[in-house]
C-alpha cells in the first residue's frame, strides 16, 4: 500500500502507538494503519548493514522493523553485536492496562565482551501476553516483536 500523505508528515509514533497499533495489529493478522514497517531479520545485521530508510515519511536516524525476538544477552552479528542492558524491560500503558514492553540494546563494533559502543541504539518492542487476543496462536508462533533502530544527528 502505498502512502500518500502532505508534505511534512513523519513516522514518530509513541511507544504506546507503536504496541497497540502495529505490533499486535501484525501479530494478529490485521490491517495496520500504515505500511511502514518491514519485515526483516536485523539481528543478522549490524546497524549499518539495514536498508536505508526509503520513505519520505520516516526520519534520517530512525529504522522501524518488525523481526523475530532472539534470546540470549549477546546477539552477535559479522561486524559486532548486541548487548542486551542489565535493566528490567520498561513497562508499556494504553488506559491504564499493560499492553507491552520496551528493551535497549546498544549496538556494539568487534568481539563480546571487548567491542565498542556505536552510536546505534535498538529499543525492542514486545506485546505483553495478557494483551494478546489469542494466546493461543502466539504460543506456536515464534515470537515477533517491533523495533526501532536510533542513532542520534551529527
Amino acid at each position: 500500500m502505498a502512502l500518500n500523505l502532505p508534505t511534512g508528515y513523519v513516522f514518530t509514533p509513541t511507544d504506546e502507538e507503536l504496541v497497540v497499533f502495529y505490533l499486535k495489529r501484525k501479530i494478529e493478522g490485521e490491517a495496520l494503519p500504515a505500511d511502514i514497517i518491514t519485515t526483516l531479520d536485523v539481528y543478522s545485521l549490524s546497524p549499518e548493514e539495514l536498508p536505508p530508510p526509503g520513505d519520505r515519511y520516516l526520519k534520517d536516524n530512525e529504522r522501524y522493523f518488525f523481526t523475530t525476538e532472539r534470546t540470549g544477552n549477546v546477539l552477535p552479528t559479522k561486524n559486532g553485536y548486541y548487548a542486551i542492558n542489565n535493566s528490567e524491560p520498561e513497562p508499556i500503558f494504553h488506559k491504564n492496562q499493560l499492553v507491552g514492553f520496551k528493551k535497549e540494546l546498544p549496538f556494539y563494533h568487534g568481539q563480546s565482551p571487548n567491542g565498542t559502543q556505536s552510536d546505534w541504539t535498538v529499543y525492542e518492542y514486545s506485546v505483553a501476553a495478557s494483551h494478546q487476543n489469542n494466546q493461543e496462536t502466539s504460543k506456536k508462533m515464534p515470537k515477533l516483536v517491533a523495533c526501532k533502530f536510533y542513532r542520534p544527528k551529527d
